[in-house]
């Protein structure tokens, strides 16, 4: 069991001979762990489909003590959630709970939290890891022990970023990284380094994100699905970051190993940043199809909160391909209220509103834009609401008022500024000229207003 954590190549071969000795002997209870550890290598070695066979082989065992069960279900809540069901994971978590015992139950609290985040219950997930962590720091410190703090601390770290706060993120990465090392347990020490190129990006370090990549490639080669896995994480992040030619030659190297390695999770969300990039590097009609296909297997995943981010690229595609239509218009307007639902898609919503309220104002329909543009601007000052003329349109909010503003709102401050300028002048009577060119935009140019949230998702957490 706990070879497979530093050497799996090794362990499966002596896990093996293990298993082999123990049926010949008629030892179930030690079958059942070589099971397990059999799966916890191959699962290392990116071989899910191959982990979640031992795992259930071992589940299936009669005459065994019930925790072995119990455990070997713990193993399989997080291979089950790479393998696109994490609401099926969180079955299998509650089946095996009352068989374990409270540290056990902090280590299953560990891998919960893998199949709330992917399903979009980022709350939940953060409450998971606190309670394991609270637990796991009090533990006797064996090997395994170590493991799942160190691991805790990751997938806590990842649901941090998946949230938006880096600081968080980067001191429990930091942390899990320093007990990884400590304890030889390598393959967290991949997992950490490889997280770190994501969250240089999304603190804005381009060039520290670009030496962690290369460092963390070196690492995981021989591990395909974990570097494949990696590269998608990467590719959102410089896509956030307005890198859409790098990220889609990230995307290019990470989504085929992800098919051959049966990561349905982490295939779905990159397909859906392969739609992104494809809207935003001119390529509307290839940026529908992927999105399609993306939003096919979020919804066989149960992925609801994510399906909104897949709904958006294909409206945005077919408002770049043409025509505006009122019906076009009401389907933005509400995806923009499907991802005001998800607090981390907030900034998103905003920059669809005001996409909506422009081709509202392509089809003449005025009273959607207005409505559009005051959910946009409701909470704006006396300042901003009547800039002095001539002022410039990234000026109409003063620097304490920008800062103010990015703290305490969802709705980005140049999509705020934009939608001012745009309703003074609809209610000045001035907007003849803006909505001639929004028709040029319905007949084919893009319509302006934002350019689409990246997945908000990070990278992948550690399996127990």
């Amino acid at each position: 069991m706990m070879r497979s954590l530093i050497d799996p190549e090794h362990a499966l071969l002596a896990s093996r001979a293990v298993r082999e000795a123990a049926r010949r002997d008629g030892c179930r209870e030690a079958e059942a762990v070589a099971l397990r550890s059999m799966a916890l290598a191959a699962r290392e070695l990116g071989d899910l489909e191959g982990a979640e066979h031992h795992l259930r082989a071992a589940i299936a065992m009669t005459d065994i003590p019930p925790e072995r069960v119990a455990q070997a279900r713990l193993s399989l809540v997080t291979v089950r959630t790479e393998r696109g069901h994490p609401l099926q994971a969180l079955r299998v978590a509650a089946l095996a709970w009352a068989y374990l015992s409270p540290l056990d139950q902090a280590k299953l609290d560990t891998q919960r939290a893998v199949a709330l985040a992917r399903l979009g219950r980022l709350q939940e997930a953060i409450a998971s890891c606190d309670r394991a962590l609270r637990a796991l720091v009090k533990a006797p410190g064996t090997l395994d022990d170590r493991r799942f703090l160190a691991g805790g601390l990751l997938n806590r770290g990842l649901i941090h970023s998946c949230r938006g706060d880096w600081d968080a993120a980067l001191r429990d990465l930091t942390a899990c990284l320093e007990i990884a090392k400590h304890a030889g347990l390598r393959h967290l020490e991949r997992l950490s380094a490889a997280n770190l190129p994501f969250l240089s990006v999304r603190r804005g370090d381009l060039a520290a994100a670009f030496k962690h990549y290369h460092e963390a490639e070196d690492t995981l080669f021989g591990y395909p699905e974990r570097l494949a896995t990696m590269r998608a994480d990467f590719a959102g992040a410089l896509l956030a970051a307005h890198q859409p030619g790098e990220a889609r030659a990230m995307l290019s190297l990470a989504v085929p190993d992800l098919e051959a390695s049966g990561a349905r999770v982490a295939l779905a969300e990159a397909r859906l940043r392969l739609a992104q990039v494809e809207l935003l590097t001119g390529d509307p009609t290839r940026a529908w199809q992927v999105a399609e296909q993306a939003a096919a297997e979020l919804s066989e995943q149960q992925r609801v909160s994510w399906l909104p981010l897949a709904r958006e690229v294909v409206l945005r595609s077919r408002l770049a391909l043409g025509p505006v239509t009122r019906e076009l218009v009401g389907e933005l307007v509400e995806c923009a209220r499907e991802l005001e639902e998800c607090d981390e898609h907030g900034a998103g919503a905003a920059a669809l509103r005001l996409v909506a309220a422009e081709a509202a104002l392509a089809v003449d329909d005025r009273g959607t834009a207005m409505a559009q543009l005051a959910r946009l601007t409701r909470n704006a000052g006396p300042q901003e609401r009547r800039p002095p003329a001539g002022t410039r349109l990234t000026r109409l909010a003063s620097e304490p008022q920008a800062r103010q503003l990015a703290r305490t709102s969802p709705i980005p401050v140049p999509v705020r500024q934009h939608a001012l300028a745009l309703r003074s002048a609809l209610q000045e009577d001035l907007a003849g000229g803006l909505r001639r060119r929004t028709r040029r935009a319905g007949r084919g140019e893009r319509v302006r207003g934002g350019a689409g949230g990246p997945v908000a998702a990070g990278p992948r957490g550690a399996g127990g």
